[in-house]
């Protein structure tokens, strides 16, 4: 698919490594249009040095909006031997001024709707041509189950997907409606072992 329909650079180490950077195709200035996420901020400065940016939604199909949107979450499991100091430490990493920091740190939006305006205009004060609005959007429109929520048999999901993506890309299939029954069909026996063994 990639080779005829040029839907996306190719994902091999040396097609990434060689043509568009190990962590940043749009700052490779070869590459128009990429999926991106806030967290990319590390990024932001070598794309105002290459070229005039922006943000946009992705275009949804049949009219079915989804936002792979990363959501961080925090838990304290049932089984953990230090639930009351993990607890100290989750208060502390949200309390405003560590949360603030936290979020800068690694291109975060804050979770909490009244710090949202504040990041907006911090965002807003540094890059004001950026439509920063669809990101903070996009949470309207996030998967449920989240794309980083737990998952039974995380590894071998993972590695289901990982193969259907690569089959996708390199061409294996000539269908992507295949690759994702095949797909569907791997991770239910994945899911169906797995609750068969609890």
């Amino acid at each position: 698919m990639i080779y005829v329909e040029k839907v996306r650079p190719r994902s091999d180490a040396a097609a990434g490594a060689s043509l568009f950077g190990d962590s940043d195709p749009l700052g490779s200035n070869r590459l128009a249009v990429w999926e991106t996420f806030s967290w990319m901020s590390y990024a932001f400065e070598t794309w105002d040095a290459n070229f005039s940016w922006n943000i946009g939604a992705i275009p949804a199909m049949d009219g079915h909006v989804v936002s792979a949107t990363n959501i961080d979450t925090f838990v304290i499991t049932k089984s953990s031997k230090h639930p009351d100091e993990a607890w100290e430490v989750y208060k502390w990493l949200f309390s405003e001024e560590i949360y603030s920091r936290l979020n800068h740190n690694y291109g975060g939006i804050p979770a909490m709707k009244d710090l949202q305006a504040q990041w907006l205009d911090e965002q807003k004060a540094e890059r004001p041509n950026i439509n920063w609005q669809v990101l903070l959007d996009a949470a309207e429109y996030a998967d449920n189950p989240n794309n980083e929520s737990w998952v039974p048999g995380y590894s071998q999901v993972w590695d289901e997907m990982e193969f259907a993506m690569a089959s996708i890309i390199s061409g294996l299939y000539d269908s992507p409606e295949q690759v994702a029954e095949d797909l569907n069909d791997e991770v239910q026996d994945i899911l169906d072992e797995y609750w068969a063994s609890r």
